[in-house]
C-alpha cells in the first residue's frame, strides 16, 4: 500500500490543539525552566520555542506569501545538505535569543493563528513529498508537521519537569506513530524474497506488515500469524527510537531472522546526519548509547545522529524540480538541484 491510498487525515485541528497545549506549558514556566537544557544537544528550552517560532513563520511566508528567500540550494551530498539546514537553524535561535519568554509566547500565539487561517485554504490531496518518507499527498506533510511539534513539546516538557508524572498516555501519540512508521516501506532495504512478512507492533496503539514485493517492500496496516522477523515495542518506546531518543531498551523487542529485524531499528522519521566512526550501541543506529550497558552491542556503520527536519517538499514548493519532477530521496544522498528546506531541526 502506498500512503497516496490512504484515508485523508486531516490534522489541522490536532495542530491548533498542540500549539495550545505548548502555549500553556510555556505561559506556566519559570525563567530558570525557560533556561534548563534539553535532550536537543545545544539547545535549551527557550532554543526549541524560537525555533517552533521560526518554523510556523517559514511556513507562513513561503506557502502564503510564496517568499522564496529560505530556499536552500541542494549540495551535491546529502550530508551536505543536512548541514546546511542545521546551521541555518542554528543562526536563527543564535539571532533571536535576545526575544523575552513573553514576547516568544505571544508571537508563537499570532504566528500559529496565520499558520491556522492559511491551513484552512489549502488542498489536503495535493502533491508533496516528505524527506524521510518520498512523494506524499499534503495531508501526510502536515501529519510530519504536527510529529515535529509534538516531540518538540515533548522536549520542552521533559527539560521543565525532570521526573514529573509526564502526560501518558498522550492523546496524540497514535497520530504520531501512524505518521512516522511510513518512514519503513521508504528507509527499510534489508533484501529478502519475494512475500516475506515482517511485523512490526505498537501494543494497544497500531499493528503493520511490511511485505517485501518485487519493486521494494509494501507497508499495510494489520497482522501476519508467522512473520519472518518482527519488531514489537511499547508507544514510550516507538516514538524515541524512531526520532533517535534515549529509549527503554527492555520496551524493545526483535524476533526472528535477526538479519531482517535489526535494521528496522535503522529507521527513522526524522533526518540523521551520519557520522564517521560510527558507534557502538545496543540495537540501535543512534548517536547516543540506549538501553544498559549489559546487552550485546554491535557495530553501526557508520553512526547517526538525530537531526530534526521539516525537509518535506510539496512539489515546486519542497522537493521537486518543475521540470524534471525529481524527488529528493533519504535513500539516495547523491541528487542535487535546488531545494527549499522547511527550518526545522535538532542540531
Amino acid at each position: 500500500m502506498k500512503i497516496s491510498e490512504l484515508a485523508v487525515v486531516d490534522v489541522r485541528g490536532p495542530l491548533t490543539a498542540q500549539r495550545g497545549r505548548l502555549l500553556d506549558l510555556l505561559g506556566s514556566l519559570s525563567d530558570e525552566q525557560w533556561a534548563a537544557p534539553t535532550s536537543a544537544p545545544a539547545w535549551s528550552v527557550k532554543d526549541i520555542a524560537l525555533h517552533l517560532l521560526d518554523v510556523d513563520l517559514s511556513w507562513v511566508a513561503r506557502d502564503r506569501d510564496h517568499d522564496r528567500a529560505g530556499w536552500i540550494r541542494m549540495p551535491p551530498r546529502h550530508e551536505e545538505f543536512v548541514r546546511a539546514l542545521g546551521e541555518r537553524n542554528q543562526r536563527w535561535v543564535e539571532g533571536t535569543r535576545t526575544l523575552s519568554p513573553r514576547l516568544i509566547t505571544d508571537l508563537l500565539e499570532w504566528a500559529g493563528a496565520q499558520l491556522d487561517a492559511h491551513l484552512g485554504t489549502i488542498d489536503l490531496g495535493g502533491a508533496s513529498s516528505v524527506y524521510w518518507a518520498g512523494e506524499v499527498p499534503l495531508w501526510f506533510d502536515l501529519a510530519r508537521e504536527f510529529t515535529e511539534r509534538w516531540v518538540h513539546y515533548r522536549q520542552i516538557l521533559e527539560a521543565a519537569r525532570p521526573g514529573g508524572p509526564g502526560e501518558e498516555p498522550d492523546e496524540f501519540l497514535p497520530l504520531v506513530l501512524r505518521t512516522f512508521v511510513w518512514g519503513f516501506p521508504h528507509q527499510y532495504r534489508a533484501p529478502a524474497p519475494d512475500g516475506t512478512a515482517i511485523a512490526v507492533e505498537v501494543p494497544g496503539l497500531g499493528a503493520w506488515v511490511l511485505t517485501r514485493t518485487a519493486t521494494g517492500w509494501s507497508l499495510a496496516e494489520g497482522e501476519v500469524a508467522a512473520p519472518t522477523a518482527r519488531l514489537s515495542m511499547s508507544g514510550e518506546a516507538a516514538w524515541r527510537l524512531l526520532t533517535g531518543a534515549r529509549y527503554d531498551a527492555s520496551q524493545v523487542q526483535l524476533s526472528g531472522d535477526q538479519t531482517l529485524a535489526e535494521p528496522l531499528l535503522s529507521v527513522r522519521g526524522i533526518i540523521v546526519l551520519a557520522e564517521s566512526g560510527g558507534h557502538r550501541i545496543r540495537k540501535a543506529t543512534q548517536g547516543r548509547v540506549r538501553g544498559d550497558g549489559g546487552a550485546r552491542r554491535r557495530r553501526v556503520p557508520p553512526g547517526t545522529r538525530p537531526l530534526w527536519s521539516a525537509c518535506s517538499y510539496p512539489e515546486e514548493r519542497r522537493g521537486y524540480s518543475r521540470g524534471s519532477r525529481q524527488k529528493l530521496d533519504v535513500s539516495n544522498p547523491s541528487q542535487s538541484g535546488t531545494a527549499r528546506a522547511q527550518p526545522s531541526a535538532l542540531p
